[in-house]
């Protein structure tokens, strides 16, 4: 695979660590068809210098100003933001969100929405394989919210015997255009821990050592995570 360190039209992937202003500096106009981001969410992370929030949202102009910029006609932004809390609020309890989807009436575990009630972007998350049933299953309910994009996120992969026929399958609902992507998890990570540096990874790791704690884990897991942490 042809992977960049800097935009490249000739690259299969580009891995930029830096400003992201500095990276959109380089690519041209109306050439993506989907932003999706995550930007800081500026309440005072170990990675995060938090501003005012003026400041903030005026940095994030910015960044919104450049993707609009190199966005194509009828693409689409799908902008992760963090919650900006004054006083008492309604907190979501952590079993809502791994709620199955026909519990929760979601096409997947993550719904990026447009304007006009658009699913842009849907994320589901297999913790094993995603099998060809599990798909097959998927593609009615993908159809008829009409999603652009689907990423599937599974531990596992996808089956060794299924591999072909899973293929079979997201060249046909390309051609239909939905756009199917499926990682395993570990291939994910690899790209996620490369973008996020030495300090986002440091914090990652504490967050699940207190995820562990805090949902009451196993104590073989959470000990085996505190021995991970002593050597990091």
């Amino acid at each position: 695979m042809n992977i960049s360190d800097r935009y490249s039209e000739e690259a299969r992937a580009v891995l930029f660590t830096g400003d992201c202003l500095d990276l959109l500096s380089q690519i041209p106009d109306e050439s993506v068809q989907l932003v999706v981001t995550s930007p800081p969410y500026n309440i005072g992370k170990r990675y995060d210098k938090k501003q005012t929030l003026d400041d903030y949202l005026a940095s994030q102009e910015k960044v919104i100003q450049e993707s609009v910029r190199v966005l194509k006609k009828g693409g689409s932004i799908c902008w992760e933001v963090g919650n900006h809390v004054v006083g008492a609020q309604e907190i979501i309890p952590r079993g809502n969100i791994t709620s199955a989807d026909q519990a929760t009436g979601l096409l997947a575990d993550l719904e990026c929405v447009s304007e006009d009630s658009t699913i842009v972007l849907a994320v589901e998350v297999k913790d094993r394989a995603l099998t060809i049933s599990q798909l097959r299953g998927k593609i009615p309910s993908i159809r008829e919210r009409q999603a652009f994009e689907v990423f599937f996120v599974a531990q596992q992969g996808v089956p060794r015997d299924e591999v072909d026929e899973t293929q079979d399958i997201i060249d046909h609902e390309f051609i239909s255009g939905h756009n199917i992507y499926i990682t395993d998890l570990l291939a994910l990570a690899r790209v996620v821990f490369a973008l996020i540096g030495e300090a986002g990874r440091s914090e990652f790791l504490f967050e699940v050592g207190k995820q562990l704690e805090q949902h009451r884990s196993d104590i073989r897991h959470r000990r085996a995570w505190a021995r991970l942490l002593s050597t990091t």
